[in-house]
């Protein structure tokens, strides 16, 4: 009997032990085991965009921007064309066609941007005629941007400058970043919603742009004085652009006017001096104008008084259909272009128009 309680007495301890050690001694080594979550009640919130979860590799021209010219020389050879467009800023041409047009912006030795017109110049993730959801296969625009950047040289601290894009924006000129602190614009014409360029920018450059609604974190647009006098460079390099898209599109190329250059200009100058310096023009006021000086009103325009370059320009382009169909219009021959550092003003005509304003003169 006393055998019989002892050993009842010692299973009891050991199970008491047991119990212990199940209580207190596991959870602290495993920790707690929580219970199974069924996935219908759990909601989860994806956000529209966060600069790190979609930030990609920098494979293809984007890993050129921010590297020394010499480094892109090295891998594309010597340029076409160079053009000195102020600011110490050069800008150079490689490529003559539509299958491999590229731009390139320098700024001290150094590649700040890129233009990729060219149908054979894919770009890592990147192919001419991919489609938004050939896009988002790879990976998703973005429809916020946020950019730490220093407001001044003497502030020590950091701020944000961020965009918000619109739906549409989304669809025609969505934004893409890379891990190498640069940004793409890919250009989907919102006509047949095919990929038909790529600006590929530093972080100084995005902050210039002003096609995106910028939040109040607000750097100043430009702090250099406007150059007008390099508006015949500018609009040699645009031509050259929008002919480049005509070609891909089997269009015959635009010639540029000198009348109708000048009644480019004259449009802008007219609104300054009749309303005021940078006023934004309305159609009304321009058709008005243009009215008193030829018959036709076969002409067609493009008109922004906020540009700071030629990607800017052409973002423009792409993110309305109607200014897109004007650039792909077959009937247009002549074109006539006006840039003064900000405002820019492209007149374009059948042809008509260029004669009746030579006959005036």
């Amino acid at each position: 009997m006393e055998n019989k309680v002892k050993r009842f007495s010692l299973q009891t301890l050991i199970g008491i032990v047991i119990w212990v050690i199940v209580i207190y001694y596991l959870p602290v080594q495993f920790g707690d085991v929580p219970e199974s979550i069924p996935t219908d009640e759990v909601e989860t919130e994806v956000p529209l965009s966060t600069t790190e979860a979609n930030t990609i590799p920098a494979i293809g021209l984007e890993r050129y921007v921010g590297q020394s010219f010499k480094t892109f020389k090295d891998q594309f050879g010597e340029p076409t064309t160079e053009y000195d467009i102020g600011n110490d800023e050069k800008l150079y041409q490689f490529g003559n066609d539509a299958t491999d047009y590229m731009q390139v912006t320098v700024d001290d030795n150094v590649v700040r941007s890129l233009i990729n017109l060219g149908s054979q110049n894919s770009s890592g993730f990147f192919t001419m005629d991919m489609t938004i959801d050939n896009l988002r296969d790879e990976v998703d625009p973005m429809a916020k941007i946020e950019i730490p950047f220093a407001f001044s040289e003497d502030e020590q601290t950091d701020d944000t400058l961020s965009f918000t894009l619109t739906d549409h924006q989304l669809l025609t000129i969505p934004i893409i970043s890379f891990d190498n602190e640069t940004y793409a614009i890919l250009w989907f014409n919102p006509i047949n919603q095919k990929e038909e360029g790529m600006f590929f920018v530093d972080a100084w450059t995005l902050s210039q742009l002003t096609i995106y609604e910028r939040n109040q974190a607000y750097l100043p647009q430009n702090t250099e004085q406007p150059i007008a006098v390099n508006n015949p460079i500018f609009a040699q390099i645009w031509l050259a652009m929008v002919n480049i898209i005509r070609e891909s599109h089997d269009l015959n190329p635009l010639s540029e006017s000198l009348p109708l250059d000048e009644l480019a200009g004259q449009i802008i100058n007219q609104g300054e001096e009749t309303y005021m310096p940078s006023v934004l023009l309305s159609e009304q006021m321009i058709r008005s104008y243009v009215s008193e000086q030829i018959t036709g009103n076969q002409w067609q325009y493009i008109y922004n008084h906020q540009i700071a370059n030629h990607g800017e320009l052409l973002s423009y382009v792409f993110e309305e259909p109607k200014l897109m169909k004007t650039i792909l219009d077959p009937s247009l021959t002549e074109v006539g272009i006006y840039y003064d550092g900000q405002q820019f003003f492209s007149f374009f005509d059948q042809g008509s128009a260029s004669e009746e304003l030579s006959v005036k003169e």
